[in-house]
């Protein structure tokens, strides 16, 4: 082994050419691969630092949800619970165990220090669920959301403490203010738990029962039709999913019949019937809660879909030029052969050098991949960009490692099998001198290059993704049965819509009379009024969030449709300030992902072209020196440099016309499978197909010039002594 792996360094060296270009093809193909499989560990493997993470359950109740639904990144709507349901299930001792409200923007203020950043709420139950221990003091407990709005205690995230408080150890039962809240520090969580929501980290932690506190207006903790905490749990031992989903719902059923059924209004018989039939669902837990989940999975397939066809480019790449590399090896093979060398012997020290080709290449790529990784950084938001972590962990290296080795045989193989055929010595001995040239490397090589050718306030931020939503009721409008009287919601300040450039379509917009203890007003939208049949005589009309009877809240203003679901000045330093980001980075931190694809899919396209026409260069370049005998011929006989030429320049083109149009009908399939993430753009623009198809001719056309002005060149005399 140690005798196979010198020679193999020795060989490398002997031809430098080969090595430098193999090793940054590699490092390109297997950095990219990486990389983008680090963001996939992080987005869509990696389980939560806790005890036993395949042990952990979320839970969900599909199906009607009448009332208010506040829902956000930790997941979609119709997985929220109300408070009372929450408890009636902790009560109930099932398997049930753990509950996580969603996290909210905090105004985070220590020893003058002032943070805005995202907090989370969570019952006492939630670190115990988790099997987490302090880093310091002490976690929550039950004992710390019995009663509502009076814990006035806070679990500093690690991170916060180590990086805003210098990781002092004196923290504890020092005073700290949370959105304008004077709570007391008891404890640091573990250092590796970063919360059980992907892509948000939160800076501290309160009890759920301090939610009013915290979300002045968010009281709700009676109303069983208000429904925000997201709730998990951990299966005791023994228990499977089917045996806790079972026991769950021989709770939840009951309350939902004789408790929940009696609260609904205006509800059909069918429909009735189809909330009493309302069961708890249960889904695997291991990575929390997170609507992150599903939104990359796509993209991140997409893109780890890309960076493989990259590396298996560079591999083909790889495996012509040591197919072209075993031409000048013939005499070698042979003589050890004929000195009774095996043909395993052979296999071992060649398979020994592509692999130590592969792990040269594989060291490389760690600075490709970090480079990758610097890229994506900026690529993503802030906020996604602070959850993430963008260093080459040591499962990263792993990966790259294993990567290298695979690739390192892949593209070894064939060519070690073809430059050790049992009958070389009898082909060496007919002087044919196209041992790496014969008919099935050369079709080998071709196929191989021929595929590669292919400023105001609200209360929900806009474009942030979350949502508040409630049952209303409008003058002039009766309901009915099953009629859908749901409508989102916020709650903004005064000239938010002027800021906005939002006109007001009639009426006013809120002003600063519009306070506490002045009569309630409300502003509507365009979509708001023809669902409720308001039309332009919305202003005037009344609405309630409550009673029918009420109608306590004036209608003052319409204005136009706009997006907002997926700015302050600093007056005090303990303001409690929900996400402060100026519109333009909201913007770009909603189509973040979109953004992520198109460029890393565009760079990636341009590095996969750049390396075909690497490959394609060293198959002409190989295919050149092989056909030198023939062309020396062909001169001999009259043909001009011209001929010879075009000669070379067919065979590109033969190469690019087979590759392009077996590229455009796989781009077509792709194109179709791919149309649902590309939000109604079109997967198979023609003129984006003609493009392609030029550029890729244009690069073809390129990579073949120098081989075929080579080719022009060969002294006929020469070339008739050749070999």
């Amino acid at each position: 082994m140690i005798n196979n792996l010198k020679l193999a360094f020795r060989t490398l060296f002997r031809s430098p050419f080969v090595t430098v270009i193999a090793v940054l093809s590699l490092a390109l193909g297997i950095g990219a691969n990486s990389a983008i499989y680090s963001l996939v560990d992080q987005m869509l493997l990696r389980p939560l630092p806790v005890l036993e993470p395949d042990r952990l359950v979320n839970l969900g109740a599909p199906g009607p949800n009448p009332g208010s639904q506040n829902c956000g990144q930790a997941g979609a709507c119709d997985v929220v619970f109300s408070y009372p349901m929450f408890r009636d299930l902790e009560a109930a001792h099932t398997a049930f165990s753990g509950v996580a409200a969603h996290p909210f923007g905090a105004n985070i203020s220590y020893k003058n220090q002032t943070l805005n950043g995202d907090a989370m709420m969570v019952s006492g139950s939630y670190f115990g669920v988790l099997g987490l221990h302090p880093a310091l003091g002490r976690l929550f407990t039950v004992d710390d959301d019995q009663t509502i709005g009076g814990h006035f205690v806070v679990v500093l995230s690690y991170a916060y403490w180590e990086t805003k408080l210098g990781a002092n150890p004196n923290v504890i039962n020092d005073r700290i203010i949370v959105n304008g809240q004077t709570m007391t520090i008891i404890g640091v969580a573990s250092k590796d738990f970063e919360g059980t929501t992907l892509g948000v980290t939160p800076n501290v932690f309160v009890p759920i029962t301090m939610r009013r506190e915290m979300l002045p207006g968010r009281d709700r903790f009676q109303n069983r039709r208000a429904y925000w905490a997201y709730l998990f749990a951990r299966l005791k031992p023994g228990v499977s999913m089917a045996q806790a989903r079972s026991a769950v719902n021989a709770v939840y059923r009951p309350i939902i019949n004789d408790v929940g059924a009696p609260l609904q209004t205006g509800m059909s018989p069918q429909t009735m019937v189809k909330f009493k039939a309302k069961e708890i669902t249960l889904e695997d837990g291991r990575r929390g809660q997170s609507t992150v989940h599903g939104e990359t999975q796509s993209p991140l397939t997409l893109l780890f879909s890309i960076t493989a066809v990259v590396l298996l480019i560079a591999c083909a790449n790889i495996a012509n030029l040591l197919l072209a590399r075993a031409a000048g090896r013939t005499t070698e093979m042979a003589v050890r052969l004929s000195l009774g060398a095996t043909r395993r012997q052979l296999l071992a020290q060649l398979l020994t050098e592509s692999v130590l080709l592969a792990l040269l290449g594989g060291i490389v790529s760690l600075f490709v991949a970090h480079l990758t990784l610097g890229l994506l950084a900026g690529l993503l938001p802030s906020a996604r960009a602070n959850a993430m972590h963008f260093e080459l962990r040591t499962n990263v290296v792993l990966f790259a490692a294993a990567l290298s080795l695979g690739t390192g045989f892949l593209f070894g193989l064939f060519p070690a099998l073809q430059s050790t055929r049992p009958d070389l010595v009898s082909t060496l001995r007919a002087g044919a001198g196209k041992l790496a040239g014969a008919r099935t490397a050369a079709r080998f090589r071709t196929s191989l290059v021929t595929a590669q050718i292919p400023g105001a306030a609200a209360e929900v931020a806009i474009l942030r993704g979350s949502s508040s939503g409630n049952d209303v009721n409008v003058q002039g409008f009766e309901g009915g049965p099953d009629v859908n009287m749901n409508s989102r919601v916020n709650a903004v300040g005064p000239g938010y819509f002027r800021t906005l450039g939002e006109p007001v379509l009639s009426g006013r917009e809120f002003t600063a009379a519009d306070v506490a203890g002045a009569p309630l007003v409300a502003l509507v939208n365009e979509a708001f009024a023809k669902k409720f049949n308001l039309g332009r005589d919305a202003v005037g009309k009344f609405m309630s969030f409550d009673r029918k009877d009420s109608l306590n809240v004036q209608i003052v203003g319409l204005i136009k449709d706009a997006k907002y679901p997926g700015v302050i000045s600093r007056l005090d330093p303990n303001l409690p300030v929900e996400r402060l980001t100026t519109m333009t980075v909201q913007v770009k931190e909603n189509v973040y992902l979109d953004r992520m694809i198109s460029i890393l899919s565009a760079a990636f396209a341009a590095l996969a072209t750049l390396l075909a026409a690497v490959g394609l260069y060293g198959v002409l370049a190989y295919s050149v020196a092989q056909r030198t005998r023939e062309i020396g011929v062909r001169m001999a006989l009259g043909a001009d440099a011209g001929s010879v030429r075009m000669m070379v320049l067919r065979q590109v083109g033969f190469m690019t016309l087979i590759g392009t149009t077996t590229g455009i009908a796989v781009a077509l399939a792709v194109g179709r499978a791919a149309k649902s993430p590309l939000f109604q753009l079109d997967g198979n623009d023609p003129l984006v197909f003609i493009a392609s198809a030029v550029a890729l001719a244009l690069v073809a056309l390129g990579a073949g010039y120098l081989p075929a002005r080579r080719a022009s060149r060969v002294d006929p005399m020469q070339a008739l002594r050749y070999e």
